[in-house]
């Protein structure tokens, strides 16, 4: 038996049950290209779900953080942001395997290091390292 065919172990598909070949720890497994295709698919009501669910994740990493932004007052929810206090926004974006970090934040019980800001002080925290709304 060579390395390769040690690696690889026999799993259910994921879709249908069906014995399925692992080729590594972190892939998901499936018997056949129909069967992923099928999984991945989405139905409507199912992307409806998953919205309501992140937009609560997002609500209640919001009102853990103030509901409202530190600089202007900002209180609706279209507008905030989360800014990282000391920097390193980029950073956390390139090595973080979360896609949203409304839901990074309620994981890790909501860091020290995060506050709430709108897009438009953030974007001057960014561009200028000041807000033209700061004291």
């Amino acid at each position: 038996m060579d390395a390769i065919s040690k690696r690889r172990k026999v799993v259910q598909c994921l879709f249908c049950g069906k014995d399925a070949i692992q080729k590594t720890a972190k892939q998901r497994s499936f018997c056949s290209h129909k069967c992923k295709n099928a999984y991945w698919i989405r139905t409507p009501e199912s992307k409806e779900m998953a919205k309501k669910r992140y937009r609560q994740i997002r609500t209640d990493a919001i009102n853990h953080y103030g509901g409202k932004c530190e600089c202007c007052g900002e209180k609706r929810y279209e507008f905030l942001a989360f800014d990282h206090i000391e920097g390193g926004g980029t950073k956390f974006r390139k090595t973080s395997k979360d896609a949203q970090i409304a839901s990074y934040l309620k994981r890790n019980n909501y860091p020290k290091g995060i506050r709430l800001l709108c897009h438009n002080c953030n974007s001057a925290f960014g561009f200028y390292g000041y807000c033209p709304h700061g004291k």
